[in-house]
């Protein structure tokens, strides 16, 4: 499966105001859908991993 998104995009959780951005630093493919390990940016908080979908769903890309 293609991922629709690359190594470096920038994002933003939907629906809130005052969350630290965070960036794609590692992609891995499973058998059905790209999972994303996802940091933020000012190195503030936990990394995040996620499939696409979610990421589509939770998340506004903003680059």
């Amino acid at each position: 499966m293609e991922s629709k998104f690359k190594l470096g995009d920038i994002f933003t959780k939907k629906h809130t105001r005052d969350t630290i951005p965070i960036e794609i630093y590692e992609i891995s493919y499973d058998a059905n859908e790209p999972i994303y390990k996802l940091k933020p940016i000012r190195l503030c908080g936990d990394d995040v991993i996620l499939g696409e979908e979610a990421l589509i769903e939770l998340y506004n890309k903003i680059n």
